[in-house]
């Protein structure tokens, strides 16, 4: 065989060969299988994702608290109920003078009391500046708030000094004695009984006997442990009516109650217009 026969065989084999390279497969990678704990750690991974995706944070808002509801605690104003038809007074007293009275359930705005807290200082048209007194015997308190305040009692009433009468010198008189027969007496006024109502007050039972017999205005008066309380002008009765004294009685105390203490009635029998005794409330 020739060279250049050679060499060209060689050069046909080598490129058969080269031929024969290009032409072949692709080495295909092997895939691989993943382990049970890469597939746990996968999971856990993926969940945190999740989380984390979720919060989606508000830029520029602030959290806003709840407003607290306080409760409103209810309020109410103090007052005192009549338990009975009852007297208003100038002071915290029966020495005062009635200015008015208060009917059975009836109310009143508390707004003082005396210092022996035995007596409200109420509100009151028919009192001084619109105030006056009711005696807490007589009256139901509500709604008093634990601090009242005192109010100074007004001085008693007094009874104004006799008026000066200028003297006058005159002749003498000519006295004349004139006998008189005394009037016969027409009726009888009696003090029946004496006691106390549900709140403590005085009630003097008065009748006049026969009935309709005597007729005008007669005065009694009321003491309390030998200090006069009460000295109260009425129309007499045509029979028998209780008189509510105004005099109030706590605890037991001796009461006298006299009836036509001026003697302004010629009666048949001037024994039995006084009563006394203990009263207990």
């Amino acid at each position: 065989m020739s060279k250049n026969r050679k060499r060209v065989l060689a050069a046909a084999l080598l490129l058969w060969i080269l031929i024969v390279t290009c032409n072949l497969p692709a080495q295909t990678a092997q895939p691989t299988i993943p382990s049970s704990d890469d597939i746990a750690n996968t999971a856990a991974a993926r969940a945190l994702t999740a989380q984390a995706s979720a919060i989606v944070p508000v830029t520029g808002a602030t959290p806003t608290a709840s407003p607290t509801v306080v409760p409103t605690s209810t309020q109410c104003t103090a007052i005192v109920t009549a338990n009975t038809d009852a007297n208003v007074r100038g002071g915290p007293g029966t020495a005062y003078d009635v200015v008015g009275y208060i009917p059975m359930r009836g109310t009143a705005t508390v707004a003082g009391r005396n210092d022996a807290n035995t007596w409200w200082y109420i509100k009151f048209a028919g009192g001084n500046g619109g105030y006056a007194w009711i005696a807490g015997s007589v009256v139901t308190s509500a709604c008093i708030p634990p601090v009242v305040q005192v109010v100074a009692a007004p001085p008693l009433p007094t009874i104004p000094p006799p008026t000066a009468t200028e003297h006058v010198s005159l002749p003498p008189l000519l006295i004349v004695t004139v006998h008189i027969l005394p009037l016969s007496p027409l009726g009888d006024i009696q003090l029946q009984d004496v006691f106390l109502s549900t709140n403590g007050e005085v009630i003097a039972r008065v009748g006049v006997s026969p009935t309709g017999s005597l007729t005008g205005n007669v005065t009694y008066k009321v003491w309390l442990d030998g200090s006069l309380q009460a000295t109260t002008t009425k129309a007499l009765p045509t029979g028998s009516i209780a008189y509510w004294t105004g005099v109030f009685v706590s605890g037991t105390h001796n009461v006298k109650v006299s009836l036509d203490t001026n003697n302004a009635f010629n009666e048949t029998n001037e024994g039995n217009n006084s009563w006394q005794g203990n009263l207990t409330h």
